[in-house]
């Protein structure tokens, strides 16, 4: 992977592209994604990621690159960057921590999630890692999972069959850590980079 990650950061290096989504194939051999943010994808966006998706199989590698993305939706990844090319049952369950305080319970009610108590957590390992856990005193948990079947009964969905990587580094945040935590716990994809700027606890 060391020398995959040097041939893409060589063809990219001078690349001052503006724009949110930015797609190219890599020495005919390696599909390349770079997403700046998830905030909104216009149409121009998602018909620039449709097109690479249309002949994705043809590449043994694809790397999507989220470094410096600070986040903004979810959803965004979720319909149009992974959920169209998956080939498999892929799961994740991320954790998120929270102090004590009325805001935080108010907020989380209004949206229909239970603030569950931190000595309940499932796995103390995790907590560990955490500086000044004290200060936290719930938690929520959050399931996502990608299937290949289709819409339409006793299909499937043939997805990507090649290798996926994601790369990041302390620019990621937010909803692109969203994204890499999911990368990491179900290994949809294998993630690439320096470590993250945070936003969710890895199961």
């Amino acid at each position: 992977m060391q020398s995959l990650h040097k041939k893409v950061n060589e063809k990219i290096s001078k690349n001052n592209n503006k724009e949110n989504i930015e797609t190219k194939i890599i020495d005919e051999e390696i599909a390349y994604l770079k997403i700046n943010s998830f905030m909104e994808f216009t149409k121009e966006d998602t018909d620039k990621i449709n097109e690479l998706y249309k002949d994705i199989n043809n590449y043994n590698d694809y790397i999507i690159d989220i470094r410096n993305n600070g986040g903004g939706n979810d959803q965004l990844w979720m319909e149009h960057i992974v959920n169209p090319i998956v080939n498999d049952t892929y799961e994740s369950t991320e954790y998120t921590l929270h102090k004590e305080g009325r805001i935080t319970k108010d907020y989380y009610a209004s949206r229909g999630y239970s603030l569950k108590d931190i000595n309940e957590f499932p796995n103390k390992d995790i907590l560990k890692s955490v500086r000044n856990i004290d200060d936290y005193k719930y938690y929520t948990e959050y399931n996502t999972k990608f299937t290949n079947d289709s819409i339409w009964e006793g299909e499937s969905k043939t997805g990507y069959n090649g290798n996926i990587y994601l790369l990041v580094n302390k620019g990621v945040f937010s909803s692109s850590e969203g994204l890499a935590v999911f990368c990491k716990n179900s290994g949809w994809a294998k993630v690439v980079g320096n470590k993250n700027s945070g936003g969710m606890v890895l199961e």
